[in-house]
C-alpha cells in the first residue's frame, strides 16, 4: 500500500487596511494598478519630494497623498 505524507504549512493572515501612504514601511503589500507588491524599501528624502517606495522586481512609487490599500501581517 503507498502511503502518501505531506505538511500543510498555512500562510500568515494578513489584514488588508487603508492607510495614508506616509504610513507605509518595509513590509507592507500595496495593491497599485491591480497588481501586489511587496515593499522591501521606503525611501525618505529631505526636501519636496515625495517618498518612493520600491519592491525587488523594480517597481516603483512614489508615494502622494491619496490613501493605499496594504497588506499588513
Amino acid at each position: 500500500m503507498m502511503s502518501t505524507t505531506f505538511e500543510i504549512r498555512e500562510e500568515p493572515t494578513m489584514s488588508t487596511i487603508s492607510i495614508s501612504a506616509n504610513q507605509l514601511r518595509p513590509g507592507d503589500v500595496v495593491s497599485y494598478g491591480g497588481h501586489w507588491h511587496r515593499v522591501t524599501n521606503v525611501v525618505r528624502r529631505a526636501g519636496g519630494s515625495w517618498p518612493v517606495a520600491v519592491d525587488g522586481t523594480g517597481w516603483a512609487i512614489a508615494l502622494g497623498e491619496r490613501p493605499l490599500s496594504v497588506r499588513r501581517g
